[in-house]
């Protein structure tokens, strides 16, 4: 009696060990940050598989050191902290701040999109040449007019070739700019000639709906909100100072 008790619960213990295996086995892959994977799936995004090297971003290191040996594919992960994002002051609407404090307001369509290092070579970003679709707002400072069909501006993330190992930079939570898709976007003028944007700042256009890039937001202003809703705020707002000092006040 004992021996067959012994068995059946042999076979319970066999049977529930199969059954943890096959969820492991199917279940989406967490990884560890604190390794250089993002520990969760990215919202709204198929969940990420590691390719044959992952890093953590170090600020002030040079990826080419940091590149491990016999790899062809390296991804460098910045995890994001939230709730480090500017709001506008009370009684003022995001859509009006943002467009205040930009330069260039403009529905987009990127044509290409360049991977470079940045100056301290710890970190990849993109130059993002873009159809200009419709312009909704130019500062005297952009020396953009609606006149222009293009423009470039610069975007966090993105792929480039280093010694032979494709390289990926992406950061936790924010969709990566796709060429041929739509967008609008609130650009700033910088000394380099280039235009930069900011968190919150890209929404892509699905139909007249607006989605934001920054999908880790969970309260994302204006987000799913109608583009020609959106674009009369703009339209309203484009002709009014800025809300901060001039960039060349600080």
């Amino acid at each position: 009696m004992r021996s067959a008790m012994a068995f059946v619960g042999l076979a319970l213990l066999g049977g529930l060990a199969a059954t943890v295996a096959s969820i492991a086995q199917d279940a989406p892959a967490q990884v560890n940050v604190l390794g250089g994977i993002p520990e969760r799936p990215i919202p709204g995004q198929p969940t990420p598989v590691p390719p044959s090297a992952v890093v953590s971003y170090r600020q002030g290191e040079d990826l080419l050191s940091r590149l491990p040996p016999g790899e062809r594919e390296v991804t460098v992960f910045f995890n994001r902290v939230p709730g480090l994002l500017v709001t506008p002051p009370d009684g003022i609407e995001f859509e009006e701040y943002l467009t205040r404090e930009a330069d260039v307001v403009a529905v987009v369509r990127p044509t290409a999109i360049q991977g470079e290092l940045t100056r301290d070579r710890d970190w990849i970003r993109s130059v993002v040449d873009a159809e200009l679709v419709r312009v909704l707002k130019v500062s005297a400072e952009s020396r953009v007019s609606e006149a222009d069909t293009t423009v470039s501006f610069r975007a966090s993330g993105g792929s480039l070739l280093l010694q032979g190992v494709q390289v990926t930079a992406i950061t936790s939570d924010v969709e990566e700019i796709q060429a041929g898709v739509s967008y609008l976007v609130f650009l700033v003028a910088t000394s380099e000639g280039l235009f930069s944007m900011g968190p919150r700042t890209v929404y892509e256009l699905r139909g007249d709906r607006l989605h934001c890039i920054d999908v880790g937001e969970v309260q994302v202003p204006f987000n799913n909100a109608e583009h020609s809703v959106v674009s009369e705020k703009i339209y309203r707002a484009r002709f009014l100072p800025r809300i901060n000092a001039p960039r060349g006040a600080r």
